[in-house]
């Protein structure tokens, strides 16, 4: 693999994603412990993680389905310096900043922001958690202390502003407080 994995955006926000299609990139990212999500139809298994290849009808590097990440994911290991992030079909990288606005607009209408969201996400990466995204379980996040393909979350994270600002509602009766700003 030359250098470091790409993701590339939307020039729409098509389901407020980053794919990242090429298959060293993803199990790169696999192995540094971010999962995104890999089909939407969870029983198709993604091309790399089969047993065998032959049947994929894929060329090359590239994988039949892109790895998915969120704007989280994404901005996390764009800030980390793990990841580089482009436009879809454009080879020039993005800035922080451009990537940051981006993400930022794909949130503007909804009831929490990008930025509160991005930096719950950080806060749990730095506590070495798996964060992945919890919308299955009507949350914004899952946490998990292991690869998440072998075993079950640990919690399900709410992020709330309203009534406590900066403060995380992890579920089993758990809170975690962070500082904002």
């Amino acid at each position: 693999m030359a250098g470091k994995p790409v993701g590339f955006i939307p020039r729409t926000p098509c389901g407020f994603v980053v794919l990242v299609p090429v298959r060293d990139h993803i199990e790169l990212l696999f192995r540094l412990g971010c999962y995104g999500s890999s089909s939407i139809d969870p029983k198709i298994t993604p091309t790399f993680l089969r047993k065998s290849h032959v049947d994929s009808q894929v060329e090359g590097n590239e994988w039949a389905e892109p790895l998915k990440l969120t704007a989280c994911e994404a901005f996390y290991l764009l800030e980390n310096d793990v990841m580089e992030l482009s436009w879809i079909n454009d080879k020039s990288h993005l800035s922080k900043e451009v990537c940051w606005n981006v993400f930022f607009s794909w949130y503007n209408n909804k009831y929490i922001s990008f930025a509160v969201l991005f930096a719950a996400y950080s806060c749990l990466k730095k506590q070495n958690w798996i964060v992945k995204q919890g919308a299955a379980l009507g949350s914004h996040f899952a946490l998990y202390k292991d690869d998440p393909n072998k075993c079950h979350s640990t919690y399900s994270v709410l992020v709330t502003t309203k009534d406590k600002p900066g403060m995380l509602t992890l579920y089993n009766h758990m809170t975690v407080n962070i500082l904002l700003g």
